[in-house]
Protein backbone atom coordinates (compact mmCIF):
# COMPACT_ATOMS: atom_id res chain seq x y z
CA UNK A 1 0.00 0.00 0.00
CA UNK A 2 2.75 2.25 1.03
CA UNK A 3 5.26 1.65 -1.85
CA UNK A 4 3.57 4.13 -4.67
CA UNK A 5 4.05 6.72 -1.66
CA UNK A 6 7.93 5.66 -0.77
CA UNK A 7 8.50 5.99 -4.74
CA UNK A 8 6.92 9.28 -4.99
CA UNK A 9 8.56 10.59 -2.08
CA UNK A 10 11.94 9.25 -2.86
CA UNK A 11 11.41 10.73 -6.45
CA UNK A 12 10.35 14.35 -5.31
CA UNK A 13 11.26 14.31 -1.92
CA UNK A 14 15.05 13.02 -1.42
CA UNK A 15 16.11 12.44 2.18
CA UNK A 16 12.72 12.24 3.45
CA UNK A 17 13.18 9.44 5.58
CA UNK A 18 15.71 11.32 7.88
CA UNK A 19 12.98 14.07 8.70
CA UNK A 20 10.49 11.52 9.92
CA UNK A 21 9.87 11.11 13.33
CA UNK A 22 8.23 7.46 13.61
CA UNK A 23 7.91 7.81 18.00
CA UNK A 24 5.18 11.14 17.04
CA UNK A 25 3.76 9.76 13.31
CA UNK A 26 0.15 9.95 13.83
CA UNK A 27 -2.03 10.01 10.76
CA UNK A 28 -5.37 10.55 13.01
CA UNK A 29 -3.69 13.81 13.60
CA UNK A 30 -2.75 16.01 10.63
CA UNK A 31 -0.17 17.96 12.60
CA UNK A 32 1.80 14.60 13.07
CA UNK A 33 1.19 12.71 9.68
CA UNK A 34 4.18 11.91 7.37
CA UNK A 35 3.32 14.10 4.92
CA UNK A 36 3.65 17.26 7.54
CA UNK A 37 6.60 15.59 8.61
CA UNK A 38 8.42 15.39 5.30
CA UNK A 39 7.25 18.19 3.19
CA UNK A 40 8.04 21.31 3.69
CA UNK A 41 5.68 24.43 3.66
CA UNK A 42 7.23 27.32 1.85
CA UNK A 43 6.33 30.90 2.60
CA UNK A 44 2.93 31.79 1.49
CA UNK A 45 1.57 35.08 -0.10
CA UNK A 46 -2.25 34.46 -0.62
CA UNK A 47 -5.25 34.48 1.57
CA UNK A 48 -5.15 30.41 1.99
CA UNK A 49 -2.03 28.82 3.27
CA UNK A 50 -1.53 25.69 3.19
CA UNK A 51 -0.82 24.43 6.65
CA UNK A 52 0.30 20.86 6.30
CA UNK A 53 2.33 19.01 4.26
CA UNK A 54 -0.44 17.22 2.35
CA UNK A 55 -2.02 20.31 1.47
CA UNK A 56 1.15 21.02 -0.13
CA UNK A 57 1.54 17.80 -1.82
CA UNK A 58 -2.64 18.14 -3.20
CA UNK A 59 -0.57 20.98 -5.71
CA UNK A 60 2.42 19.10 -6.19
CA UNK A 61 0.84 15.74 -7.59
CA UNK A 62 -1.65 17.28 -10.19
CA UNK A 63 -3.09 14.35 -11.55
CA UNK A 64 -6.05 15.29 -12.94
CA UNK A 65 -8.08 13.03 -10.17
CA UNK A 66 -9.51 13.27 -6.96
CA UNK A 67 -6.70 14.15 -4.82
CA UNK A 68 -7.78 12.08 -1.79
CA UNK A 69 -7.59 8.92 -4.33
CA UNK A 70 -4.47 9.87 -5.22
CA UNK A 71 -3.52 10.42 -1.09
CA UNK A 72 -5.18 7.00 -0.56
CA UNK A 73 -3.44 5.36 -3.55
CA UNK A 74 -0.12 6.73 -2.25
CA UNK A 75 -0.63 5.26 1.17
CA UNK A 76 -1.09 8.83 2.62
CA UNK A 77 -4.75 8.56 3.76
CA UNK A 78 -6.47 6.02 5.47
CA UNK A 79 -7.24 4.02 8.17
CA UNK A 80 -4.61 5.54 11.12
CA UNK A 81 -3.76 2.06 12.43
CA UNK A 82 -2.81 0.81 9.02
CA UNK A 83 -0.98 3.38 7.87
CA UNK A 84 0.93 3.69 10.57
CA UNK A 85 1.61 -0.15 10.66
CA UNK A 86 2.50 0.20 7.17
CA UNK A 87 5.08 2.74 7.37
CA UNK A 88 6.66 1.91 10.30
CA UNK A 89 7.16 -1.29 8.46
CA UNK A 90 9.06 0.94 5.67
CA UNK A 91 11.02 3.04 8.05
CA UNK A 92 12.34 0.43 10.76
CA UNK A 93 12.21 -3.00 8.77
CA UNK A 94 13.32 -4.64 11.77
CA UNK A 95 10.38 -3.61 14.10
CA UNK A 96 7.98 -5.62 11.82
Amino acid sequence: MVNAGVAWLDENHPGWRERVDVDTLDFADAAHTLLTQVVPVPEYQGSKPPKFGYDVVFKQAKTGGDPFEWLTAHGFLGDPEVLKEGWVAVLRPSDS
